[in-house]
Parts: structure tokens; C-alpha cells; sequence
């Protein structure tokens, strides 16, 4: 539940739970680009609104993981035609630095 829900939606057991399974899937390469972005999304927010997170996230590590799931995305024989999550423009400030370096 945790790697597919907004941080709202998300009750404090299923967070300390959930959430470590989450970042050691990221850290593999396991998530979708959907779930990476959601996960962004989720890790920024809960600093915005001082939420501790149950672990602390690596950037490294993360940006290692996103870069696994995109060669295995490439290198893929199934097409892929989903639509796609986006951070939206006016969200954007609610990145660290070490987060919008994912953006581009």
C-alpha cells in the first residue's frame, strides 16, 4: 500500500511498516517510474509538513535504484504505453536538491 498511496492516505502503522520495504525495493530498481515518482513525492512532503519518515532515505542509493529500473525499462521487449505521473511545476520548490537532481 505504502509504495502506491500518497502520504495522506498512508496511516502511521502501515508508514512504519510499509515504508522500509518501499525504500529497499527503490534502492533495487524494483519500482515502477509511476511508484519512484510517488515515492519523490511522498519523501518531500513528509519533510514539508515535518513528518519523520520510520528510515532515512539515500539519494546515492535511490539514484542507483531509479537507474536499474530505467536500463531494465529499456531494455525491455514490452512496450510500454502508460501515462505518467508528473511533479507539477508549483510542487517543484518542496524538492531538496539531491531530489531534483531525479527531475532534471
Amino acid at each position: 500500500m505504502v509504495k502506491n498511496h500518497d502520504l495522506l492516505t498512508i496511516g502511521d502503522e502501515e508508514m512504519k511498516h510499509g515504508f522500509p520495504e518501499v525504500v529497499h525495493l527503490a534502492y533495487k530498481g524494483k519500482l515502477s517510474l509511476d511508484e519512484y515518482i510517488l515515492f519523490l513525492e511522498n519523501i518531500s512532503y513528509a519533510r514539508y509538513v515535518d513528518y519523520d519518515l520510520p528510515v532515512s532515505v539515500d539519494m546515492e542509493m535511490l539514484r542507483a535504484g531509479v537507474a536499474i529500473a530505467l536500463e531494465n525499462l529499456t531494455n525491455s521487449a514490452v512496450l510500454d504505453t502508460n501515462d505518467r505521473r508528473m511533479i507539477c511545476s508549483n510542487n517543484m520548490e518542496l524538492l531538496s536538491e539531491a531530489e531534483k537532481i531525479f527531475i532534471g
